[in-house]
């Protein structure tokens, strides 16, 4: 299976997800390839030259706001070559990308602001820890999928029916 994995070159979290991922595939046994951007202007040329590789078999998109700001340009490329394009991030989901194990961008807002109310409250910034999202939510587009070709499982559909706005048809 061949894996593509295409970010934002200046994006700092992006560049160190999408690299996180390329290390998790290789050990999985999965042959990659990077394609990177400097702009969203680039996007275009850079994702019809990814769609012409007819030996890709899925596209990685990190958390990265320049290509999820421009995922229609992205799917423009790659939906004919029935290619999917799996984001990290919901909102990339519900703008035609297969699936995700997303997290929660409302609990990040929620978390953020229990941690400010402490700081209001007199904690000082040093005594309040940084905390992580410990789980994702499975996100999938029925759509996007069946325009592909693509038959999600069952188990998968439960999975993600079970969180609000975890199927988008």
């Amino acid at each position: 299976m061949l894996f593509r994995s295409i970010y934002t070159s200046s994006d700092i979290s992006a560049t160190t997800e999408a690299k996180e991922m390329v290390k998790l595939a290789t050990q999985a046994g999965l042959k990659t390839k990077v394609y990177t951007i400097a702009q969203s202007n680039d996007l275009a040329q850079v994702a019809q030259s990814m769609a012409r590789d007819k030996a890709i078999n899925a596209v990685f998109v990190p958390t990265d706001n320049t290509i999820a700001s421009s995922m229609p340009v992205l799917l423009q490329a790659t939906n004919p070559a029935k290619m999917p394009v799996f984001p990290t991030a919901s909102t990339m989901v519900q703008a035609g990308g297969i699936a995700a194990e997303s997290i929660n961008q409302y609990q990040i807002g929620v978390t953020t602001g229990k941690m400010i109310a402490k700081i209001l409250r007199g904690q000082t910034i040093n005594d309040t820890p940084v905390e992580f999202m410990k789980k994702g939510e499975l996100v999938i587009n029925v759509k996007a999928a069946q325009k592909l070709g693509i038959d999600v499982p069952a188990d998968l559909l439960k999975q993600a029916k079970a969180i609000p706005g975890g199927i988008i048809k």
